[in-house]
């Protein structure tokens, strides 16, 4: 059975991840603002884990694989997406 350090590790270690994974795509489009910066991480993290905020320490992580970059990519490719679509409505309107 998991520890509840080996759980947090484990849930450090993916976050963590997908963390580095959004800023190192982000800056070279010019995106350094950190707060945009961390609430994209915090979408991806939310999308790729499939966990609702707050409702980490209920999950167990189980036989988790690492995320690939590829994965990780199209998620925020989704989220700017969706955010450039938002701020074109709010524009338009």
């Amino acid at each position: 059975m998991a520890t509840k350090s080996m759980k947090n590790q484990l849930w450090s270690t993916n976050q963590t991840y997908i963390a580095q994974a959004v800023a190192s795509y982000m800056q070279p489009l010019g995106i350094t603002d950190r707060e945009k910066l961390e609430e994209i991480t915090n979408l991806a993290i939310q999308r790729l884990e499939g966990i609702l905020p707050g409702w980490e320490r209920f999950i167990m992580p189980g036989a988790k694989q690492r995320l690939t970059d590829e994965q990780i990519v199209n998620v925020i490719n989704e989220i700017i997406e969706e955010k450039d679509l938002k701020k074109k409505n709010i524009t338009e309107s």
